[in-house]
């Protein structure tokens, strides 16, 4: 299997498949040369066994014979009769310590004899798959090489009594390997063993038996590890550390699933053949079968193994590397295979291994990856969303205006933006983590772009007719994207509806109207033919805005235009009016009667006209005073205006020099007048009425139209 994984990953492409004759070669001439290496390393073997099993002859008969030896000297001292007293007690110590190494010495040669068949036992347990007592077994075993070796190394380097080294220990030592050789090939076996049963849990037909003999295995080598390194023995070779690479092992197995998914994800934009989607449908389904592992061998694992928490984090390292690989295609795939990469990735569950239940939030579940796609995506639907918006938008304001049953106009735009919107919406899923990523920039492009866009367009359109489709338009879209939660549409819908109140005041005969409006004093006081004439024109446009708008925005609409009359009828008086008498008081009355009939408002303009009135009435200073005080609190003239109040108090023909002096000088001493009077006194009337238009424009109507 090894092998298979390590070709796979050879061969990629077509490159290297034109080299697979040179890898034949070169794998023929390291079978050569190993051939060889392994008949040389045969021949040298078998002398160092023929040797070795000569020295434990020899040291058998010589072990025997010293045995016989020392039998005949305990019966000479038994037959002789002596006290214990006569013999030398020292001799006797170091003889009784002989005697003691010589048995040592004999079981140790025993043990090494025995090796090669405590060797072959421990394999006949492992192919029986018997490995727990197979691993005591061998444990032993080790135990007793690792014992011997020791021995033979001190024995070698002169650390037991005596302090010096044996002569000829080293290669006593080299006469043994054949024997320990045997029982490192039996662990060698031994651990291939386990660490196949241990890679086996990802198989749909695992044997749990053996399972969990591996676990208790390296659960008890676990053990012992901890009472080596207590011992200061850390660094011993019967330290295994066998539980860090039962990770790795099973780490290993996750990756021989899942690679050959890898490699087909890396051809995917080479080979035309590969299916996008048959690759993710195969990675799917191995996510999903981790959670099948999971429930089939979790209750194998001590719990310290954490087994639900490797195999979550194995599947999301899977799936971000699948989605890693497809990034690096991202440019060449369409909308639609985009967005199946993420309705893929957010269908892969792999939040749902932890089986403790906890909740595993949406954004913890997107990779880097997975947000490189999804940048992508946003990207691009920003840029097509956008070019679409503004032809939707340009069409609005030069498209084919239409009426309804009941006359409001409208335009194709609103319908056809909220289509646009709905099916980007529906396309990514509206409920998902991506829909909701989807609805956020949308959002910020409705804000961004298509608010203050209407806005910028508003301000410069004069159509009327466009002006009051866009209005209904921006209502219509303002109750379609009510779940976007958006104030811009309702506000520029005002804003359409106050223009088509302040554009009909840009038409040449309003100019001309009002210009002239009070230039024939006498005509206008006795008739009001102008003001009629105002007020029919005005009904004119409001009739059609009654049917163009609807109630809200056509409400809005009809008080500007009552608002922008007012204001224009103000600056039209103060600048062209020239005589104040109780004619022109009465006209104003008449007027200001008249434009409360017509429109349904609350304006500062009918206040500003109704202080003027009361000013040009007044008649006295007192009177004078309040009338000013209360014209300016309405507002509409914006603070105090010397050269406005010298032209309103010369026009009353009823005052001299010396009245208007008065009451000017009145004014400003209770602070309600701005200036000083200079030393030539009152200003001309010609003088006054410049000032007039100047003040009246600079204050109360700036940025207004005329």
């Amino acid at each position: 299997e090894t092998a298979r994984t390590q070709l796979s990953s050879l061969l990629l492409n077509d490159e290297d498949l034109a080299r697979l004759p040179e890898l034949q070669r070169e794998v023929e001439r390291k079978q050569e040369g190993a051939a060889k290496e392994f008949q040389a390393a045969s021949r040298q073997q078998r002398r160092s066994n023929e040797a070795a099993l000569a020295g434990l002859k020899q040291a058998r008969g010589a072990l025997a014979k010293f045995n016989s030896l020392f039998g005949e000297i305990r019966e000479l001292c038994d037959t002789s009769g002596a006290s214990e007293a006569t013999y030398d007690s020292q001799l006797l110590r170091r003889l009784a310590m002989v005697h003691s190494n010589v048995k040592e010495t004999y079981r140790s040669t025993e043990s090494v004899a025995g090796l090669p068949e405590a060797a072959g036992k421990a394999e006949e347990m492992i192919e029986e798959m018997n490995l727990v007592e197979a691993h005591v077994y061998l444990s032993q075993v080790e135990a007793t090489v690792y014992r011997i070796n020791t021995a033979m190394k001190e024995l070698a380097e002169g650390k037991r009594e005596g302090g010096r080294g044996v002569e000829g220990a080293s290669i006593q030592m080299k006469s043994l390997e054949p024997y320990f050789e045997s029982v490192r090939t039996s662990m060698t076996k031994f651990e291939h063993e386990l660490w196949w049963v241990v890679r086996s849990f990802m198989e749909i037909d695992v044997d749990r038996r053996a399972l969990v003999a591996a676990l208790r295995v390296i659960e008890t080598q676990e053990l012992v590890d901890s009472k080596l390194v207590a011992e200061g023995l850390g660094d011993c070779p019967l330290r295994k550390a066998w539980r860090h690479r039962c990770m790795q092992n099973m780490s290993n197995a996750v990756s021989e699933k899942t690679i050959g998914v890898l490699q087909r994800c890396s051809k995917i934009a080479v080979d035309e053949g590969e299916e996008l989607r048959d690759v993710l449908g195969e990675a799917g389904e191995i996510v999903r079968g981790m959670q099948g592992v999971f429930d089939r061998v979790h209750m194998c694992f001590p719990e310290r193994y954490r087994i639900r928490d490797f195999m979550r984090k194995e599947s999301r390292a899977f799936k971000e590397s699948v989605l890693e690989i497809l990034s690096g295609y991202r440019g060449e795939l369409g909308n639609s295979d985009i967005m199946f990469v993420l309705h893929w990735a957010a269908k892969v569950p792999v939040g749902d291994v932890d089986v403790d239940g906890a909740d595993v939030g949406e954004d913890e579940m997107v990779g880097p990856s997975e947000e490189v796609f999804i940048d992508e995506y946003l990207t691009r639907m920003d840029r097509a969303l956008r070019n679409w918006l503004k032809n939707i938008l340009k069409a609005d304001f030069e498209g084919n205006i239409k009426a309804d049953k009941k006359g409001l106009l409208f335009t194709p735009g609103p319908q056809d933006m909220y289509r646009l919107i709905e099916e980007q919406e529906r396309f990514v899923g509206g409920s998902s983590l991506m829909g909701k990523r989807v609805r956020r920039q949308i959002s910020a492009i409705l804000k961004e772009y298509l608010i203050e866009e209407y806005g910028r367009r508003i301000d410069a359109e004069e159509n009327l007719e466009v002006l009051c489709a866009v209005s209904n338009n921006l209502v219509v879209l303002d109750d379609l994207l009510a779940d976007y939660q958006l104030e811009g549409f309702r506000q520029r819908a005002r804003d359409a509806a106050l223009r088509c109140g302040r554009v009909i005041y840009l038409d040449p005969g309003f100019g001309q109207l009002f210009d002239g409006f009070f230039s024939d004093d006498e005509g206008w006081k006795r008739a009001g033919t102008r003001t009629g004439s105002l007020m029919a024109t005005l009904e004119d446009f409001m009739a059609d805005f009654r049917v163009w708008l609807g109630p809200e925005m056509g409400d809005i609409c009809m008080k500007e235009i009552g608002d922008g009359c007012c204001r224009h009828y103000v600056a039209s008086m103060l600048s062209g009016l020239t005589v104040i008498d109780s004619a022109a008081i009465d006209r104003i009355e008449s007027d200001l009667s008249r434009m409360r009939d017509k429109f349904v408002l609350d304006s500062v303009g009918l206040g500003v006209i109704e202080g003027i009135r009361e000013f040009f009435a007044s008649n006295s200073v007192e009177s004078f005073v309040i009338g000013w005080s209360t014209l300016l609190d309405s507002g509409g003239l914006g603070g105090p205006a010397l050269g406005l109040l010298q032209g309103l108090v010369h026009k009353r023909v009823d005052l001299t020099r010396s009245d208007c002096r008065e009451i000017i000088a009145a004014l400003q001493s209770t602070g309600l007048a701005g200036g000083q009077l200079g030393d030539e006194g009152l200003v001309g009337i010609q003088e006054a009425n410049e000032g007039l238009r100047r003040d009246v424009f600079s204050t109360a109507w700036r940025g207004l139209y005329w």
